[in-house]
C-alpha cells in the first residue's frame, strides 16, 4: 500500500468546504489543482454537498477529473450526527484501490483494498481529544472560527488511513488582512515536523470559505499508465457559484496576503 506521510489526508479533508445555508437542499462548487512547481493543471474536483433541514452538512460527493476530462477517482461522505468525523468511502479508478472508514462506538473500522488484497482493522478513538476525520477538517475550522481567526492555536487528532492510526496536528493563523486569513497546519510530532512540509490554507473572512490550498494532495501521481507511490503537490483554487475562475487569489496567493500575525487596520 502506498504509505505517504499523513499530511496528504489533510488535503482530502479540504475537499468538502464551508458554504453558509439556512435551508435544506444542495449546492455544487469546483476546485482546480495546479502543480506547485510547473503550474500545470493536474486535475479538477467537482463537489456536491447535501444539507439537512438545519442547513448542516448531511452528505457529500467528490469527483476527480484529470486534464483530459477522464474521471480518475470518487469519494462519498456521510456527515449526519458526526460533522467532524464523517464516514468516508474513496476509490481510485485508475488502479482500483479503495478504502472505507466508519465509526463504530468508540472505535474506527477501516477497510482497505490495494492490489486486490483486502485488509480490515479497528482503531480505538483517542480519549478526551478533538477527533477529526477527512472533510471534518473544514467543519472543525468553522466550529472554532472565532478563536482561530483571533490567532489561537488548535490541536487535533486526525485519522490517517494509510497508517491506520491517529496523528496529532496543529492549526494556527499566520497571516490576516481585511478580506482573507491564512492558516498553517503542521504535525505536532517533532520528527514529522522536520520531515513534512506544512500545509497552507487561505480562507475568505466574510464567507469563511476556503479559497486556496497549498501542499500535498490526496491524489496519487500517475505516469505512463501507472499509479505511483507519491502524491501530487499542488495549489488548489476553489470556485463557488458566484466566483468565476477569473476572480482568484493573487498569483502569489497566500505568500502575498500581507500582515503576518496581526490584523491590518480597516
Amino acid at each position: 500500500m502506498r504509505d505517504a506521510l499523513p499530511r496528504f489526508l489533510i488535503a482530502s479533508a479540504l475537499l468538502l468546504l464551508s458554504y453558509t445555508a439556512a435551508f435544506a437542499g444542495s449546492f455544487r462548487f469546483t476546485g482546480a489543482a495546479h502543480d506547485l512547481d510547473s503550474g500545470e493543471l493536474l486535475y479538477r474536483e467537482e463537489h456536491l454537498i447535501e444539507l439537512n433541514g438545519k442547513g448542516d452538512y448531511s452528505r457529500g460527493e467528490v469527483s476527480y477529473v484529470d486534464g483530459r476530462g477522464q474521471l480518475i477517482a470518487v469519494k462519498a461522505l456521510v456527515f449526519e450526527g458526526q460533522e467532524l468525523a464523517p464516514e468516508v468511502s474513496y476509490r481510485d479508478l485508475r488502479d482500483g484501490s479503495s478504502f472505507t472508514l466508519a465509526k463504530e462506538q468508540q472505535a474506527m473500522e477501516l477497510n482497505q483494498l490495494n492490489k486486490g488484497v483486502l485488509s480490515l482493522s479497528r482503531i480505538e478513538l483517542p480519549l478526551d481529544e478533538l477527533v477529526v476525520i477527512d472533510a471534518g477538517f473544514d467543519r472543525m475550522v468553522q466550529k472554532y472560527w472565532h478563536d482561530l481567526e483571533q490567532g489561537a492555536a488548535l490541536d487535533f487528532e486526525f485519522f490517517a488511513p494509510t497508517r491506520g492510526k491517529f496523528v496529532s496536528f496543529e492549526i494556527q493563523r499566520i497571516k490576516i488582512n481585511e478580506t482573507q486569513v491564512q492558516f498553517k497546519v503542521r504535525p505536532q510530532n517533532w520528527l514529522f515536523n522536520l520531515l513534512v512540509e506544512p500545509l497552507f490554507l487561505v480562507y475568505e473572512r466574510s464567507s469563511r470559505r476556503l479559497q486556496e490550498y497549498r501542499g500535498l494532495t490526496n491524489i496519487a501521481m500517475y505516469e505512463r499508465g501507472k499509479v505511483l507511490d507519491g502524491y501530487y503537490r499542488a495549489r488548489i483554487s476553489y470556485f463557488y457559484p458566484e466566483r468565476s475562475e477569473e476572480n482568484t487569489v493573487d498569483d502569489d496567493g497566500a505568500d502575498t496576503m500581507g500582515t503576518e500575525n496581526k490584523e491590518e487596520a480597516p
